[in-house]
């Protein structure tokens, strides 16, 4: 056997039909193994990207809407999705309400632009259509005012309407 093995190894001739066919084999099976795995690794990193594109999306709409309310003077919720107040760095009645807009700005929804912030004179998003990439778009719902703390929750979802993360949060106002 070992006589075999060594004048195998030692052999000029090539390889056999058979050890071709094996090593095909072995290398078609690693080659499926491999394309599954990195379908399944493709879909986890694209996951956990939205995960926290939504995270860090939420944080900034939290942190940019207590800036505005956070100060603001005559604070007044008309209804559960929108905040009436007087900005404090112009002195112009503003409102922030869940946008809408056909053309689906910054790859956002079609239907929403997430938080639209209105005055005398005008409108614009909240956020900049940076802030809202893979299709994210920030919803803010259960607005209420109660004496000097403003309770609301802010909501995270992609271009399908799904939610993918929510934070309710209460801001204590400083000019009430």
């Amino acid at each position: 056997m070992k006589k075999r093995i060594k004048h195998k190894l030692q052999s000029t001739k090539g390889f056999s039909l058979g050890e071709l066919l094996l090593t095909i084999l072995i290398i078609s099976l690693a080659g499926v193994a491999m394309t599954g795995g990195f379908t399944v690794v493709h879909h986890s990193y694209k996951k956990i990207t939205q995960q926290a594109n939504a995270e860090t999306l939420l944080s900034t709409t939290i942190n940019k809407f207590n800036n505005y309310v956070r100060y603001g003077e005559e604070i007044t919720s008309n209804s559960p999705t929108s905040i009436t107040f007087i900005d404090p760095t112009n002195g112009i009645k503003t409102t922030i309400t869940n946008g809408s807009d056909s053309t689906g700005t910054g790859g956002a929804s079609v239907n929403n632009t997430g938080l639209i912030i209105s005055y005398t004179g005008g409108s614009h998003q909240l956020l900049a259509d940076s802030a809202m990439n893979d299709g994210l778009v920030p919803e803010i719902t259960n607005i209420n005012k109660n004496g000097q703390t403003v309770n609301y929750t802010i909501t995270i979802k992609n271009n399908k309407g799904n939610e993918i993360t929510k934070q309710a949060v209460t801001t204590r106002l400083l000019n009430e």
